[in-house]
Order: structure tokens, then C-alpha cells, then sequence
């Protein structure tokens, strides 16, 4: 991680150069347009699709029918990404969400990732701590925009917790933790369970939030479905 912190460190500080941060707050106070929100989309669907378009997806000829929101790579210095893909979809497809899967740190980056259309931005704990996680969140939200947290191990639950951010609706978590079938589990057992360790009150923090799921093929969606798992990310390869 610290790797990738030091990569996106350096980059931030030559695209500071580029493309100042009052150069990015002028064009959006004279040319604002308020994003469009996700929560509201994803209430019109009983089961809504993120498509993640890859680097070399042709945007021109997207295959949209049942996608509630595509999520793009804006990072350029690991994923590879292109902020530039985000406003072309945008001309495009001006009335569809865009999530930008990067890696953020910096304020700057909410700003940046805003002024090219997006709607939504991936947040990593792993890269942050808690009090870092609380600046992004209200920076976040001050530009209209919707906080994605991407929860990768138990110790990104803990540092959730602490931050005190019991609002957060969206959370995309790592497959290992597979939070959506144990929470059924134990609403199968007992609807009032009390909380008798850590492993449940992290499971209790969970219940009733949105939680997306990458899949991968068919039985997979299907298991999740019914797990009470709703929205899941997709490719361009067709699996709905």
C-alpha cells in the first residue's frame, strides 16, 4: 500500500501543476451541474448492474440495457485509467451515473474527478485512516457526489467503526468477508439476536446498507440474490 500512496503522491503533485485547484473550483462555479444521485437510481430497480468498463471497452458501442451505472478506472498511474473515458461516456450518456474507481488520498482528487462528470468515487480504506476517511466522505458529499467505501479486511471494518460515519449507504466489500450470507444466517436464526461478540456487532453495522458485489458468473448472482445482495458489479461480457 505504501507503494501505491507514494505513486499517487507524485502524480497529484505534478497534476496539482497542471490543473490548480482554483482553476478546477472556477470552472465549476460557472458551469455546475449537479450529479446525479445514485441512491435514487439504484431505488428504481430490484436489482440494479454496475457495468465496469475495462481499458479498451469501446464506449461508443456499449451494450446499457438493464446498467444502472457504469464504474470507470480514473486512476493513471496503477490501474492504468483514464479520466478522459469519464466526460466522453458523459457526452454520451449524460443521464447515466459514473463511479470512479481510483485511488484516493487527496482532496484534490474530489475536485479532479467531479470537474470531468463523475457521480460517485470509490473511497479504499486501506489506503487511509479513519480521520482521512471523514474529510474525503465531507468533501465528497459537498460536491454532490455519493461516497462508495471499499471495505477490503476486517481491520477496514474496525477503522469504519471509528469513524464515527454511521450514515454511509454504499459499501462495495471483498468477497472474502461475504458479510451478505452471514447476515442471513443469523436473520434466519433469530431475527433479535443479541450482539454477544466483535464478529456480530461488525455484521449488525452492515444490516439494511447497500452492499455491492463484483460476480463473476450466473450461480454466483443467484446465490447473492438471495442473500439480500442487490446491486452487483459487472463486465462487458455479458452476464445479465
Amino acid at each position: 500500500m505504501n507503494d501505491i500512496i507514494d505513486l499517487k503522491r507524485k502524480y497529484l503533485e505534478y497534476k496539482k501543476k497542471d490543473i490548480p485547484i482554483k482553476i478546477m473550483e472556477m470552472g465549476l462555479e460557472t458551469a455546475f451541474i449537479y450529479p446525479i444521485d445514485i441512491n435514487e437510481e439504484f431505488s428504481k430497480n430490484r436489482i440494479n448492474y454496475i457495468l465496469h468498463l475495462n481499458n479498451g471497452d469501446d464506449i461508443d458501442n456499449l451494450n446499457l440495457s438493464n446498467i444502472s451505472a457504469v464504474m470507470i478506472d480514473t486512476d493513471e498511474t496503477i490501474l492504468k485509467g483514464d479520466l478522459d473515458n469519464v466526460s466522453f461516456f458523459k457526452s454520451l450518456h449524460k443521464d447515466m451515473p459514473v463511479i470512479a474507481n481510483d485511488f484516493i488520498i487527496d482532496k484534490y482528487q474530489i475536485y479532479l474527478l467531479r470537474a470531468f462528470g463523475v457521480d460517485a468515487i470509490v473511497i479504499r480504506l486501506e489506503l487511509i485512516d479513519e480521520n482521512r476517511l471523514k474529510e474525503l466522505v465531507a468533501s465528497i458529499r459537498e460536491m454532490g457526489m455519493t461516497p462508495i467505501v471499499y471495505i477490503k479486511n476486517n481491520s477496514d471494518i474496525a477503522k469504519l467503526k471509528d469513524s464515527g460515519l454511521d450514515d454511509l449507504n454504499f459499501f462495495i466489500v471483498d468477497v472474502s468477508l461475504n458479510i451478505n450470507m452471514r447476515i442471513t444466517d443469523i436473520n434466519k436464526k433469530n431475527r433479535t439476536l443479541k450482539l454477544e461478540n466483535e464478529d456480530l456487532d461488525d455484521l449488525r453495522f452492515f444490516m439494511n446498507r447497500n452492499i455491492i458485489k463484483y460476480i463473476n458468473d450466473s450461480s454466483e448472482k443467484e446465490r447473492l440474490i438471495k442473500s439480500n445482495c442487490n446491486i452487483f458489479i459487472v463486465n462487458n461480457k455479458g452476464l445479465l
